[in-house]
């Protein structure tokens, strides 16, 4: 495998005469039929990846989605979650290219369920198996839909509410109970107050329960997005986690988001004894692109623990 991979990577120095499906196997020769799904799926996606606006064959775009796909299946491992690799990458793959209206079809339709799949998604895949034209609900009318079903694997005989629960913003648990508590929204208001952990809110998040901790979560990170991912935005998140580790992997995938430039060097001490971030801690100080100082603190700081 490692001789397959350096002819590969001697390829792909060579970008300008184009990297095929059929050179990858080349390069496995004997081999690649213990990879030939991981090919055909590459191939698959490569297409979308380069044309769908929302990546545009952005390599760093690209990096973080190949980032977040290898935490999400390491999670999905770490909870006893049977989900297949292809499944979860053709499922992520909608979750950063579809808009919000789209996600929350799909969202809703799998909390309807009574079994997590979705009927008008295995109606659309057996139409585009026949070649029949595509007619799709109306938040479903742009092209990467069209491509997006035509993409293997099938979901629509698939128990979905274990890959939604991998999900961003875990839209499933949002399009089932939208609404926080009376005593969950007293503290979210609290919480956007607050730049940094508070004891005496983390004792409050704890007596809220994990469940309504996790939704106030999923809002702390919409906030943390629109406030660009500053140091108190997503300091703020950490009383949950402090509160709740077993909600530190969602945080996690936040952390995943941060443009590799703005990564703010206040993050660092506050995350680097839980031990959920020291993977993204790994990848921040491997990272080229974070800001040299944010290294050296990482570095620093894992050399005095």
């Amino acid at each position: 495998m490692n001789e397959a991979q350096q002819k590969v990577l001697e390829l792909a120095k060579k970008g300008w005469s184009g990297l095929s499906a059929k050179d990858i196997r080349g390069a496995f020769g004997t081999e690649a039929d213990k990879v030939a799904k991981e090919i055909d799926l590459a191939d698959q996606l490569a297409h979308i990846l380069a044309s769908a606006e929302q990546i545009a064959g952005n390599p760093r775009l690209i990096k973080r989605f190949l980032n977040n796909l290898v935490i999400r299946e390491t999670i999905a491992r770490s909870q006893g979650m049977s989900i297949g690799f292809p499944e979860l990458v053709k499922l992520q793959l909608f979750e950063r290219c579809a808009n919000a209206v789209g996600f929350e079809h799909l969202a809703k339709a799998v909390a309807a369920s009574d079994d997590g799949k979705v009927q008008f998604l295995a109606d659309l895949e057996a139409a585009a198996q026949k070649g029949n034209p595509w007619v799709a609900p109306t938040p479903w009318s742009q092209p990467f839909y069209e491509q997006w079903v035509k993409l293997a694997p099938q979901l629509g005989d698939v128990d979905l509410r274990p890959l939604m629960h991998l999900s961003r913003d875990r839209k499933l648990a949002i399009a089932a109970y939208d609404e926080l508590s009376q005593e969950a929204q007293k503290m979210l208001d609290a919480l956007v107050s607050a730049t940094s952990v508070i004891p005496t809110l983390v004792d409050h998040i704890k007596a809220l329960g994990e469940s309504e901790a996790e939704r106030v979560l999923t809002r702390l990170g919409r906030k943390a997005r629109t406030e660009q991912f500053t140091s108190d935005s997503v300091a703020r998140c950490l009383n949950i986690t402090k509160a709740f580790p077993a909600l530190g992997p969602q945080l996690a995938l936040l952390l995943g988001e941060i443009p590799a430039n703005r990564r703010p060097i206040a993050l660092v001490p506050l995350l680097q004894n839980e031990t959920w971030a020291a993977g993204e801690l790994q990848r921040w100080e491997s990272d080229a692109d974070t800001p040299p100082q944010v290294k050296r603190a990482i570095s620093a700081k894992r050399g005095k623990a």
